[in-house]
């Protein structure tokens, strides 16, 4: 036999329409060809999050897969991919019959959009007993996905909806909260340079007795178009972002340093984090930051995404926390987009105050957490006073 084909994997994988390698194949694959283990461009469709502890537990009978997914190896997944891979994150998809069904499976699927107000509800209660999945996307917060569908079914759209428990229980009314809150804060970087042309539409409803956040998904377009995404935990856990850290920033720079990352998409991230910081977003893990993943490098940042408040969830004995804020102070090499973040972050609380984060219909937030707001409102003015 004769040296593997270099290029065979990614050819196979269908990550190049010309014919060219992509210009970051050579960063991932040794002489031959080969990666070990599964390359960073898979790691991301692991089954994980809520919605992949629920598709675990809807497998057929007979497959032996370990029921906890964190025990799976590489070839637990691979296997995975390539019979169940048809609807996860991204555009790769693995196996003929798989790839059939991605191209074909959203034909019919879904629900009207005037159906939601009935179908949402139904569709939370039956993914809350293990009844429904959807694609395997990452993140603890309740959730499924779904297809929307015009009256006449001439269009469709992929939207992901995250929900509550329900509005009578103090756990459901805190999440309520926060669902609000993250709907606000995409309603304010949508009004600034953070977001982009392809920047997701969102809604908020209150149904039945919970509230729903759904967003449109940016790695899908229409019925069978995909986008290819990336994390930046995917990306680091390759170790492309050379070395340890668990900062966006950090990584990203190292990312930049690498041109597989712009300047500017560089200073976005350093934008976002510092947004996220004075909003209490305590979980800007790896998993929350992406990028589209293209032939040609630098890679695009993709859109803003669980931007949320999370200082403020329940915590176990503790349904509706009320922590002290206490926003880290900027260093001095970051004071150029710190005065921008606070004006942002001053916005989004302002609009949790004036509960100004719907456009169509008003929904509430509890007394509680108007005077979370209040007081961090104060909190960012303070700061901004002393350190501009």
């Amino acid at each position: 036999m004769g040296e593997p084909d270099g290029v065979a994997w990614w050819l196979a994988l269908g990550l190049a329409s010309t014919g060219l390698k992509p210009e970051w194949a050579d960063a991932v694959h040794d002489r031959y060809g080969y990666c070990e283990g599964l390359p960073f461009f898979l790691t991301d469709l692991r089954p994980q999050g809520y919605l992949g502890r629920a598709a675990i537990h809807q497998l057929p009978e007979g497959t032996s897969f370990p029921s906890d997914i964190r025990l799976w190896s590489d070839d637990h997944v691979i296997s995975y991919l390539v019979r169940f891979g048809e609807d996860l994150p991204g555009n790769l998809v693995l196996g003929d019959e798989t790839s059939s069904m991605a191209m074909f499976g959203a034909s019919g699927l879904g629900i009207r959009y005037s159906e939601r107000e009935t179908a949402y509800p139904r569709m939370a209660d039956a993914a809350v007993a293990g009844n429904f999945f959807g694609s395997s996307v990452e993140g603890e917060q309740p959730k499924f996905t779904t297809w929307l569908r015009d009256d006449a079914d001439r269009e469709a759209e992929a939207v992901i909806v995250k929900f509550t428990d329900r509005l009578s229980t103090p756990t459901g009314r805190r999440w309520a909260d926060l669902l609000a809150a993250e709907q606000a804060a995409r309603l304010v970087v949508s009004e600034t340079a953070l977001a982009d042309a392809e920047f997701p539409y969102s809604e908020l409803f209150d149904f039945g007795d919970r509230r729903f956040y759904q967003i449109a998904r940016f790695d899908r377009i229409g019925r069978s178009g995909r986008r290819g995404l990336v994390s930046l935990r995917a990306l680091h856990d390759a170790g492309l972002t050379g070395g340890e850290t668990n900062d966006w920033v950090e990584a990203v720079e190292g990312l930049a340093r690498r041109g597989w990352v712009s300047p500017a998409d560089l200073r976005v991230v350093r934008l976002r984090a510092a947004f996220g910081n004075l909003i209490g977003n305590t979980d800007m893990h790896f998993g929350n930051l992406a990028f589209y993943l293209e032939d040609r490098l630098p890679l695009r940042l993709a859109p803003l995404f669980d931007m949320v408040p999370m200082l403020w969830a329940p915590r176990p004995g503790e349904s509706e926390p009320l922590p002290e804020f206490r926003p880290k102070l900027p260093t001095p090499r970051h004071l150029d987009v710190w005065s921008e973040a606070a004006e942002l972050a001053e916005r989004f609380w302002e609009r949790i105050t004036r509960e100004a984060f719907v456009s169509v219909r008003r929904l509430s937030v509890t007394p509680a957490f108007r005077a979370v707001a209040a007081n961090a409102l104060r909190t960012i003015r303070d700061m901004k006073r002393r350190l501009t």
